[in-house]
């Protein structure tokens, strides 16, 4: 029998920098990438969920159950229609500087935190000017030639 699923049970300990998973955060289903700093540094798990209040998406370091639903390696897309350009530094979007891809979460309450999407490393974004950035993306899996989205950002309004 063959199983079509987004991902596996796996235990938070399992993660590596740049993994994509879901996981419980107390009223809902939440999506968040694991990331880490330079060797021996921390890891994080950079949360889109509104428990984060308007900061979105928010680096959680501590707090995260240890069972979690670990994705299928994942491809995120960008919306076109949704470039900027600028040197702004937005939470969440998807930003391409110097030939690589990052994604900015707060840390705590005024502090961000800027991640290379690819290696799932903490990294500051270069200083090579400005950069480009999308305010809208989506993370899927490809099937053949058919798209299965698994997470988009940004969230849909609270209901």
């Amino acid at each position: 029998m063959q199983i079509e699923a987004i991902g596996t049970a796996a235990r938070r300990a399992d993660l590596i920098p740049g993994d994509c998973f879901f996981f419980h955060d107390g009223k809902q289903s939440a999506f968040a990438i694991w990331s880490k700093e330079e060797e021996g540094g921390h890891t994080a798990a950079i949360v889109f969920s509104r428990e984060g209040g308007d900061r979105l998406p928010w680096a959680a370091t501590a707090g995260l159950p240890h069972t979690i639903l670990l994705t299928r390696p994942l491809l995120l897309r960008s919306d076109p229609t949704s470039v900027t350009f600028g040197n702004e530094v937005p939470l969440g979007n998807l930003i391409t500087a110097g030939g690589s891809f990052y994604l900015a979460a707060a840390l705590g309450r005024i502090d961000v935190v800027t991640i290379n999407i690819v290696t799932g490393m903490t990294e500051n974004i270069p200083n090579t000017g400005s950069f480009v950035s999308f305010s809208r993306w989506a993370a899927g899996i490809v099937e053949g030639e058919r798209w299965i989205p698994v997470f988009e950002f940004p969230l849909s309004p609270p209901r």
